[in-house]
Formats: structure tokens, C-alpha cells, sequence
């Protein structure tokens, strides 16, 4: 089961991560961007967590977690599991 402390903020230095998973999966929205959510990170504290072949993106506006739909194929064993966190 995914827990919020398997999110790593994201870094500069995660670059390489979001790269590879957008070359095989584009971006669908412009939020979801590397440059936006770390050029954000002092606002929204953008963390992230590669489960498979899926990219999650949580962010923290004032220490609240709000999530945003994995990236990559449908899955919905991922896709529960977050919902899941999501409900606690």
C-alpha cells in the first residue's frame, strides 16, 4: 500500500526521473511539468513517487497533501491505492 513517506520531494537533481517518464508518457497538463513543479516548490512542496511504470505527484499547499492522477498506462491497482491514500 502507498503512504505519503514513500513521496520524495522533488530536487533539481530528479530531472533525469520526470525526462525518462515523459518520453514515454507526455505530460497532459502543464501542471504536471517539471520546470512548473519545481519552479513552484517553495509554495506548493512538490513530491513524487515512481510505482512501477506510473509517476504520482503529491503536493503540500500549507502542509495539506492534495494528489494528482498517476501518469503513465492505466492501472488500476495503483490508481486504487491511491485513491485510497487520498481518503485518509
Amino acid at each position: 500500500m502507498i503512504k505519503i513517506e514513500d513521496f520524495k520531494q522533488i530536487t533539481l537533481a530528479d530531472k533525469p526521473v520526470f525526462d525518462k517518464h515523459y518520453s514515454k508518457y507526455p505530460v497532459n497538463h502543464s501542471e504536471n511539468l517539471f520546470t512548473t513543479l519545481i519552479s513552484w516548490n517553495h509554495f506548493l512542496q512538490s513530491y513524487y513517487l515512481v510505482q512501477g511504470d506510473n509517476l504520482m505527484i503529491m503536493t503540500k499547499p500549507e502542509g495539506q497533501p492534495r494528489f494528482r492522477p498517476p501518469s503513465g498506462p492505466p492501472d488500476l491497482k495503483v490508481f486504487s491505492e491511491m485513491i485510497e491514500l487520498t481518503k485518509k
